[in-house]
């Protein structure tokens, strides 16, 4: 296990790919890292190039280069939402990879649906006789965002079932299975394994978590969340918001980031030595105070009062006409002018929900950021 050491600068995926990209997975067997890897490429729009629901053969390479193609409309001015630049980079250094591009991808699914408030996709990736199903994490829509809310309050939530059928469809004649997923998605693989069939459980080598959000305390004290619970390698940054939120049973390891504050959730600033992600001793006092905070706001509100506050709020916001989250962020002047008129348009029933639910909040976090016990 490597740890951080003062005064040395770090790398990234994209250094080890640089590193390790020439070695198959024959000769060295997934770490840790291809799993950032695998979990990362679960964010490409494959939809776009493979369709909502693949299922056959085609090589990564192959499938990279009809994104990259794609991608190559940006220069033309073609795509009006131009991707991270990370992303590009990482797509083009794994196509070229003798450890990824003769990888198969053998199954996708992608479903998006706002009435069940659902956003889920999968990918999953052959390596001779196993496989990497890499779940994919909250994209940019207000419905995936949503649906992470409603961990709160719904179980299972319909990404969660969904992940569930996928595994059980994909895996049965394959020896070992890997799993993944990062933010939501890193949740949605530990789900898929504990309630999946016994026979498809039998064969999971490994499930990372990294940074994905936990479950109520009756899913991990359940007999199918303790049966694959030794099997969860669950990673998180130091300024940890997602990671800590609902139960993990405290079994986690705390990894260095390059990023500063909610940045540090991008798997592009995890830092990495060989084929290690670097470790850290603990999350930072920031990570502890949101921690908190939340717990003791989640201890002072019922169920149904947290249901009720998210969708009222949910409502709001998508009454004002916005879809994505980067809709918010591009015009934050006027994305908040639009939410206060949504909001003083609404019925004073709902204005007074929000409202007593964000002052105790604001009251308890005020309360938490002298105590000495944080």
């Amino acid at each position: 296990m490597k740890r951080r050491e003062k005064g040395v600068k770090m790398s990234g995926m994209i250094d080890y790919l640089k590193w390790r990209g020439d070695l198959s997975f024959e000769y060295d067997p997934v770490n840790e890292v291809d799993n950032l890897i695998f979990c990362r490429l679960s964010y490409l729009p494959f939809e776009d190039v493979l369709g909502v629901n693949f299922s056959g053969s085609i090589k990564l390479k192959n499938a990279l280069q009809k994104v990259l193609s794609a991608r190559q409309k940006l220069k033309e001015g073609e795509v009006k939402e131009e991707k991270d630049l990370n992303d590009f980079h990482l797509t083009s250094l794994v196509a070229e990879s003798a450890r990824f591009n003769n990888l198969d991808i053998i199954s996708f699914a992608c479903v998006f649906d706002e009435e069940k408030q659902q956003q889920f996709s999968a990918t999953t990736f052959s390596i001779k006789n196993s496989i990497f199903i890499a779940f994919r994490g909250t994209d940019d829509s207000l419905v995936g965002l949503k649906e992470d809310f409603n961990m709160n309050f719904i179980s299972p939530i319909p990404s969660q079932i969904e992940g569930v059928k996928y595994l059980n469809t994909v895996s049965n004649k394959i020896s070992d299975i890997y799993l993944g997923g990062h933010s939501k998605g890193g949740n949605i693989a530990i789900y898929s394994a504990a309630f999946c069939e016994n026979k498809i459980q039998k064969k999971i080598k490994k499930i990372y978590n990294n940074d994905g959000p936990g479950f109520s305390n009756e899913i991990v004290e359940s007999i199918e969340y303790l049966n694959i619970e030794d099997r969860i390698v669950t990673l998180i940054p130091q300024t940890s918001i997602i990671g800590l939120m609902l139960e993990n049973r405290g079994r986690y390891s705390v990894i260095s980031s390059s990023g500063r504050g909610l940045l540090q959730h991008d798997l592009f600033s995890w830092e990495v030595s060989g084929k290690e992600i670097v470790r850290v001793e603990e999350v930072d006092k920031f990570s502890r105070y949101f921690d908190a905070t939340l717990d003791d706001w989640l201890r002072s509100t019922t169920q149904e009062e947290r249901q009720k506050f998210i969708d009222i709020l949910y409502d709001i916001i998508t009454s004002a006409n916005f879809k994505k989250m980067s809709d918010l962020s591009q015009s934050p002047i006027k994305s908040t002018a639009a939410i206060i008129k949504a909001y003083t348009s609404d019925d004073k029933e709902n204005r007074e929900v929000i409202s007593t639910l964000l002052k105790s909040l604001f009251k308890i976090a005020g309360s938490n950021l002298f105590s000495k016990e944080i």
